[in-house]
């Protein structure tokens, strides 16, 4: 896996509570803001440096939730999160990138079709786009439930549209999401 793939590689430990990763910085910032209380970044093993960019190291031990925790950040691209937002995701990439195509003529990921066959839909009432839809719920419900901060949180807002009225694409779904975890929607 090379260092500009966005994705989390679990790799074997190196000692019982050390985790040893290659994935971006924001990947570990979310493991830290999660587990932080037993977690700290050490150095990489230097045996380790042609494979791990990143070592964490679990005083306690590993917590009960850690695996399936680093196995849901690598389903997701970790990204920067904006100043006053403390972590940030995409559920995936929107085009798959192809060497010597023009971007116009890559392929969408799975979550770049639900999103052209929901946001961009010509008919958003037949059946391929409620389909779609509910995939792109489906898949945000799973990773809010399987995110140890996300699933605490009490309410869940998006960003406003570009007509400001409440009804944009993203408020619409974020509202769906937010009935489906039983979170209150702030808009």
């Amino acid at each position: 896996m090379s260092s500009t793939n966005p994705r989390a590689s679990l790799l074997p430990n190196s000692a019982i509570a050390s985790l040893d990763l290659r994935c971006p910085q924001e990947a570990v910032d979310q493991i830290l803001a999660c587990f932080g209380s037993t977690a700290k970044e050490v150095g990489v093993p230097e045996e380790l440096e042609a494979t791990v960019n990143h070592s964490l190291y679990f005083n306690e031990g590993f917590p009960p939730q850690l695996r399936d925790f680093v196995y849901l950040l690598k389903e997701v691209v970790s990204i920067p999160a904006p100043v006053g937002v403390d972590l940030a995701i995409a559920l995936d990439w929107y085009k798959q990138v192809e060497d010597g195509l023009a971007s116009t003529e890559w392929a969408d990921t799975a979550m770049g079709q639900c999103i052209r066959y929901t946001k961009y839909a010509s008919q958003p009432t037949w059946s391929t786009s409620r389909a779609k839809r509910r995939e792109l719920i489906h898949a945000l419900v799973g990773f809010i439930q399987g995110h140890p901060m996300y699933a605490d949180a009490t309410a869940i807002s998006a960003p406003p549209g570009s007509a400001a009225d409440g009804q944009s694409f993203a408020e619409l779904l974020t509202q769906d999401v937010a009935a489906t975890v039983g979170k209150l929607y702030v808009s």
